[in-house]
């Protein structure tokens, strides 16, 4: 038989066509995202909240129509919610043609839809306290989704400050009025509407999706604030999984260098090509804004204040701590790759793990690269990071001020494109001893290309950036309705690609290490949220967060993928009249379709 095949858009699902012998697997909700960093503080997860001082909203309630709103809003709780928030069209209301938040979304969300109204003029706003004392390295990251006709005076703009000072803005919204969107129910219902929305360059769907941005500065108090204006009942907007997030700073049996422009248990670190460059435009080297003499303006974003028109750039106005920013190596004072070497103290630690913040922006060439390697009291160099070209695609940079600009041929790390804002990449470290050495390779033509890295951090099993416990897909997914490690950070070794999909893939136990248990699904989806880097057959190790949306299980928050071989795809599982059952007091499994989520079937 036939059974219906689903790909992923936005962290979401939806059917798309009919075809034979595919994977039942779905899109899990994206969770607290700050790469693998920690969750400090947050709101909305889940319904729930941590480290909230408060919460304030003059607008909560104020509009007397049912179909206004600005405020948080629940299933099945709130009295009311407007129309063009709730996308009911997969049981509720089928001819649905507008909305957000999912049948199956019944924890708290905050809903914005026509704040312009009899009761209200002009723009509305709500605040959010967060206690981060004692907290350094901040971001933020929030589940965004909008859907509608929108007006060039329709936004939203999100801002923080510190400890009552001045606001900086994190997220801005825009309409696109020359643009259109297809936004896709649940129901399966396809609607094409003008002028979308935009946050960083990225048109919002009715499918929430997580946006992160860096916060600069610490405090005790974080006071975030949501400003919005919306004309018309048609349009819509919703958020949800605000996450303040913080860098693990590393105790005494640690290792550190570039945080907070300190280090710690740092031996030495070693650059011949510190200064070495005559033109102020090239560099190789550990840099900082207001104390190096000069840096390349291909490394600093100053379009905030300093220089508006720029149009390149990584280390925002705010970032004041050393960084190390690589341009142009290859100038008239070097031909070849350049090296620089860090020797950490790593005596007595185990289950060691690393973890670098890293950008990049420019019109890459297949021969620019980076590669981060390792070795342990002198022996063999192991990778740990490397950089390739995606000499076939584009990426949409935005810089601190606001503009944005699209360039081919971005530069990857792990599957994940790197852009202007640092993001956080970590990887295990096998072996223990006295010394880490760690060696960073780099060649770059061109002055208009650059990458930037903070924050080198050598964790061991005690703290920092956990090393993920190793299981297998039988025991992610578990007997139950939901995975175990629901909401956790996994590895698990050595599975095969079973089946492509836009924006992920489908990956298997192989036959001879199944549990053979009819409970649980040796099958999984891995959201990589764009194309996949490996083909079928291929057999990969993956780490990445565990979650569940809809009841459904998958990898995700930007997996790593590493393919280490090939592999046998195991055979699918035979759908006939009895498998599934048919008869609901005789299941097939002890719950039926949640056993065979994720596998091959026919």
């Amino acid at each position: 038989m036939s059974v219906p095949r689903y790909s992923t858009f936005a962290g979401k699902f939806m059917a798309t066509r009919w075809i034979t012998g595919l994977a039942v697997a779905f899109v899990v909700m994206t969770l607290p995202q700050s790469a693998f960093g920690q969750v400090l503080a947050y709101d909305m997860v889940g319904s729930a909240s941590q480290n909230l001082i408060s919460h304030t909203n003059p607008f909560d309630g104020a509009f007397g129509s049912p179909g206004d709103a600005f405020q948080k809003l629940q299933r099945g709780v709130s009295p009311s919610i407007p129309f063009s928030v709730l996308d009911d069209s997969l049981v509720i209301f089928p001819p649905d043609s507008l909305g957000i938040i999912k049948d199956g979304n019944t924890d708290v969300f905050f809903g914005v839809t026509d704040t312009e109204n009899p009761d209200n003029s002009g723009p509305v706003s709500a605040t959010w306290v967060f206690d981060i004392s004692g907290a350094t390295g901040l971001s933020i990251s929030i589940d965004m989704g909008a859907m509608g006709d929108f007006e060039s005076s329709d936004y939203f703009d999100w801002t923080y400050s510190i400890d009552g000072g001045a606001p900086t803005n994190v997220f801005a919204s825009s309409v696109d009025e020359a643009g259109a969107h297809t936004y896709t129910l649940e129901g399966g219902a396809s609607f094409t509407l003008n002028d979308p929305m935009l946050v960083q360059g990225t048109v919002l769907s009715n499918d929430l999706q997580t946006f992160v941005e860096s916060i600069a500065g610490t405090g005790s108090q974080l006071t975030l604030t949501l400003t919005a204006e919306t004309n018309g009942g048609s349009e819509a907007f919703a958020f949800q999984n605000i996450v303040i997030s913080a860098t693990s700073l590393p105790p005494a049996s640690f290792a550190y260098d570039m945080v907070g422009s300190a280090s710690q248990n740092l031996i030495s670190h070693t650059n011949p090509f510190d200064g070495a460059f005559a033109s102020p435009g090239d560099a190789f080297q550990k840099l900082q804004r207001g104390v190096s003499p000069s840096i390349p303006f291909s490394v600093l974003d100053d379009s905030l204040v300093i220089f508006p028109p720029d149009s390149l750039g990584i280390i925002k106005d705010g970032n004041t701590d050393v960084f190390f920013g690589v341009t142009d190596t290859e100038n008239p004072d070097n031909s070849g790759p350049v090296s620089a070497t860090w020797v950490f103290d790593i005596s007595g630690a185990t289950g060691l793990s690393i973890s670098i913040d890293m950008g990049a922006m420019g019109d890459f060439e297949s021969s620019d690269y980076f590669d981060w390697t390792y070795s342990i009291d002198g022996g063999a160099p192991t990778n740990v990071f490397a950089s390739s070209v995606d000499e076939a695609g584009a990426h949409t940079y935005t810089l601190e001020g606001g503009a944005s600009f699209t360039l081919n041929d971005p530069m990857l790390v792990q599957g994940t494109v790197l852009s202007n804002d640092l993001q956080t990449f970590v990887e295990s470290i096998a072996g223990t001893g006295s010394q880490l050495t760690l060696t960073l390779t780099a060649s770059t033509n061109g002055g208009s290309e650059a990458f930037a890295f903070q924050n080198i951090i050598i964790g061991s099993g005690g703290g920092g950036p956990p090393l993920p416990p190793e299981v297998e897909i039988w025991e992610i997914q578990g007997s139950g309705a939901a995975s175990p490690y629901d909401g956790s950070i996994v590895a698990t070794f050595e599975n095969v690609v079973t089946t492509l999909a836009l924006d992920g893939f489908f990956m298997q136990t192989p036959t001879d290490r199944s549990d053979g248990d009819i409970d649980t699904s040796d099958g999984i989806f891995v959201y990589t949220g764009s194309a996949p880097p490996v083909i079928v057959g291929e057999m990969v190790d993956v780490t990445g967060r565990v979650g569940e949306f809809f009841g459904m299980t998958e990898i995700t928050n930007s997996p790593a993928v590493t393919v280490v071989g090939s592999g046998l795809v195991p055979p699918p599982v035979f759908f006939d009249s009895f498998v599934p059952s048919p008869d609901p007091v005789f299941p097939s499994c002890a719950i039926e379709y949640e056993c065979y989520e994720g596998m091959l079937v026919e």
